[in-house]
C-alpha cells in the first residue's frame, strides 16, 4: 500500500530555496526514501546521505544567480513534470532517439517551452533551451539536463 504525500521531508531545506509543503505534488511515497512519479519513474536515495529529488532541485537556477554552466528554470514540480513528460514522449517515440549505455539511456525531448539555461563557455554568453536530456536507468532517473539542440 502506498501513502499519498506531496512533499518529501528532506526537501524542506536550504537545497530546495522557498519550496515548500505542497509545492511537489504528484510523487507517492513508496517506501522510506523512495518516492514515484504519475509516469511510474522511480527517484531514490543516493549515496549514504543525499536524494535525487535534493540533487535535481540543486540545478534549478536562473542564469544570473549562478555562474554555473546549466541550470533549469521553474521549480521542482514543474521540473518533475517536464521529466514525466520527456518520459512520456519516449515512449511514443516523439523523441530523439534514446542512446543506451552501460544500463542507462538517455532520453533527449524538446519541450514546448524554454526548460533551461547553457553557459557557453568560450563567451559566458547564456543561451536559453526547450531540450531536455533525461538520463534513467530501468525506470529510475538518474539526472535531468537542459541541452543544446541535439
Amino acid at each position: 500500500m502506498t501513502e499519498r504525500s506531496t512533499t518529501p521531508e528532506f526537501l524542506e531545506d536550504e537545497h530546495v530555496g522557498e519550496l515548500g509543503i505542497g509545492q511537489v505534488p504528484l510523487l507517492t511515497q513508496l517506501n522510506g526514501d523512495r518516492w514515484q512519479s504519475p509516469a511510474g519513474l522511480i527517484y531514490l536515495p543516493v549515496g549514504s546521505e543525499g536524494h535525487r529529488l535534493r540533487e535535481l532541485a540543486a540545478r534549478i537556477s536562473e542564469p544570473d544567480s549562478s555562474n554555473g554552466e546549466f541550470g533549469l528554470l521553474g521549480d521542482l514540480a514543474q521540473l518533475l513534470l517536464w521529466i514525466d513528460l520527456a518520459y512520456r514522449n519516449s515512449k511514443i517515440g516523439d523523441s530523439q532517439p534514446a542512446t543506451d549505455v552501460d544500463g542507462q539511456s538517455n532520453i533527449r525531448v524538446q519541450m514546448p517551452s524554454e526548460i533551461g539555461w547553457i553557459r557557453q563557455p568560450s563567451s559566458g554568453r547564456v543561451v536559453t533551451t526547450r531540450w531536455l536530456q533525461v538520463t534513467l536507468k530501468g525506470n529510475e532517473v538518474l539526472s535531468a539536463t537542459p541541452i543544446m539542440t541535439p
